[in-house]
């Protein structure tokens, strides 16, 4: 494994990733059948999942506080 001053990783799978500027990543992985690459610019999440991720953090807090009475 290598690992640069310029967040530049190699993994001994033949697996890269650059982070080129902000919110900005490449990556590399070599396989037997050739490579895949890509970039992934911003990894924003949907609103519906942030609600349902408070809903259910209340439900267990709900859930929690009347078990423990």
């Amino acid at each position: 494994m290598r690992v640069s001053g310029d967040q530049d990783w190699t993994l001994g799978w033949k697996y890269d990733v650059q982070a080129k500027g902000a919110g900005d990543l490449e990556f590399r992985y070599g396989t037997s059948g050739g490579v895949i690459a890509g970039n992934v610019l911003y990894v924003v999440p949907e609103p519906g999942t942030l609600l349902l991720l408070a809903c259910g953090a209340a439900g267990l807090l709900l859930w929690w506080r009347r078990r423990m009475t």
